[in-house]
């Protein structure tokens, strides 16, 4: 069997530990892009994908925390990926205008545009994270001409459609494998798998084994090779596929 790729997940945050407490193991068949979502994470993450061969590292401002320190956040991002050539996208970045996080649309509005345009400035694609924002999340992505994966998408067929078209790729999830998610498999059924890559969230990922997170990711391309009437083992080299025209664009 190929290897799988997971496009989405917080390393940082899945404790996978040795007898004797402080290692980090990460299973030998699957490749990451682990991603960091705030600057307390970001130099971490980028000495994880410096650590091990199989991951890739991407930084970035995510929605829940931008607050009002933005612009000084912003910087220290510009300044890591100016003088960090292993970075491999922009990512977690994003808009969340969930009531919780609504009070600082304005200032999520600036810092995404500000990202978009630095992945740009940089040839890097993104990770996106969207919640009740597609249309200015659309809008953003024409505006800036930016790439990359939409991240646990969950906007519907005809919405990923209009991303796709913007240059983006739809992440898909642990949420897949829930039996009444019909509204998600219709999405996996019409927009192919050309269009998709795996991803597990990990770990914070809906359906995630407790033993190991990452074993969902083999769970994932089963079901949709079973949506697609295809192979399992179509499925995982596509969707790696996908993954890594879109990493090794930068």
């Amino acid at each position: 069997m190929s290897r799988l790729f997971d496009t989405h997940c917080h390393l940082l945050a899945v404790q996978f530990n040795t007898d004797s407490g402080t290692s980090l193991i990460l299973p030998s068949d699957i490749d990451f892009l682990s991603v960091g979502t705030e600057p307390k994470d970001w130099q971490n993450t980028l000495s994880l994908s410096k650590t091990y061969h199989q991951v890739s590292g991407a930084i970035g401002l995510h929605p829940w925390f931008v607050n009002d320190n933005y612009r000084l956040h912003l910087q220290s991002l510009e300044y890591l990926i100016v003088n960090n050539s292993t970075i491999s996208a922009i990512g977690e970045i994003g808009l969340d205008f969930s009531s919780k996080f609504l009070p600082y649309k304005k200032q999520q509005l600036s810092v995404f545009e500000h990202q978009l345009r630095l992945a740009v400035q940089n040839d890097l694609p993104v990770s996106i994270h969207c919640y009740k924002a597609h249309n200015e999340t659309l809008h953003l992505l024409n505006e800036c001409a930016g790439f990359g994966f939409m991240h646990g998408f969950a906007g519907g067929s005809q919405m990923a459609k209009q991303f796709i078209k913007q240059g983006m790729l739809i992440g898909v999830n642990g949420v897949l494998l829930n039996p009444n998610a019909r509204r998600y498999h219709q999405m996996v059924q019409e927009i192919g798998l050309a269009s998709l890559v795996l991803e597990t969230d990990a770990p914070y990922g809906k359906n995630l084994p407790a033993s190991n997170p990452f074993d969902a990711l083999l769970l994932i391309a089963e079901k949709v090779a079973s949506l697609l009437s295809c192979s399992v083992d179509e499925v995982i080299d596509q969707t790696r596929y996908n993954a890594q025209q879109v990493l090794m664009r930068k």
